[in-house]
């Protein structure tokens, strides 16, 4: 979800880890793939990974500091598929674009990204402005923003931290709704460069009355995607509530 695919190097998070943190880090993997995270204890995690609760502890302040690494080493994997699958692109919306329908593409294939997307009481630790991983996910992205400002590519009235938290969030509900609309391919990538990046540059005016049937099929569609996106939390919380 994600990334400045040029400027950040390639990084192995998981390599850089000793061999016992990196037991329980697999082995809390584990037990969030196939319990889920909330049914998930620490003395869980000890057990699949051979070790004491104690040494766990050694490593961990808890389950949610093991749940924020697992989720950047998922992140992070996810960026480096993506930058090596982009291509050259010209310009910051082409890039942009292009980047955005690589995240979708690959986040729907992240199994623990998608369990977290799904979980209304993990996916804030994910897109809050205030945790860690969302300060590493502006990071990713504000070499390629703040050279769209230099050049003015960029709206002039957006900052850094307003147009990442637009495509977090933009990401965040084509993955939640993907499942139910109709767009993949070209269709995702019109949608994706039409209403997500368009209104973020420079000049924008939208297009041309002679697209007008194309511009209300667009909208119709941006509007089945709020409805799928407010059915789904409902449904998230609908299953709180019953659990």
């Amino acid at each position: 979800m994600m990334m400045q695919p040029e400027t950040t190097p390639a990084v192995d998070l998981l390599g850089d880890l000793g061999v016992t943190e990196k037991k329980i880090v697999e082995a809390a993997r584990h037990c969030f793939e196939t319990a889920g995270v909330a049914k998930t204890r620490m003395e869980d995690i000890a057990s699949q990974a051979g070790v004491s609760r104690q040494t766990v502890y050694k490593y961990f302040s808890g389950k949610e500091d093991i749940i924020d690494r697992i989720g950047h080493l998922e992140i992070v994997k996810v960026n480096q598929i993506i930058r090596s699958r982009m291509t050259r692109e010209h310009d910051f919306a082409d890039k942009i674009t292009e980047a955005i329908v690589l995240s979708i593409e690959v986040s729907r294939e992240n199994p623990y990204l998608m369990r977290v997307i799904r979980d209304a009481d993990l996916m804030p630790r994910y897109s809050g402005r205030q945790v860690s991983l969302y300060v590493w996910q502006r990071t990713q992205w504000s070499g390629l923003i703040e050279h769209a400002r230099r050049t003015g590519e960029l709206a002039e009235d957006l900052d850094l931290d307003r147009v990442v938290h637009w495509i977090l969030m933009s990401q965040l509900m084509l993955l939640l709704a993907y499942e139910r609309l109709s767009l993949a391919g070209d269709d995702l990538r019109h949608f994706i460069r039409r209403f997500i990046v368009e209104p973020m540059l420079s000049g924008h005016s939208g297009p041309s009355s002679d697209n007008s049937l194309e511009l209300q099929r667009l909208r119709e569609e941006n509007m089945a995607l709020k409805d799928l996106v407010s059915r789904q939390a409902l449904e998230l919380h609908g299953m709180r509530r019953a659990g």
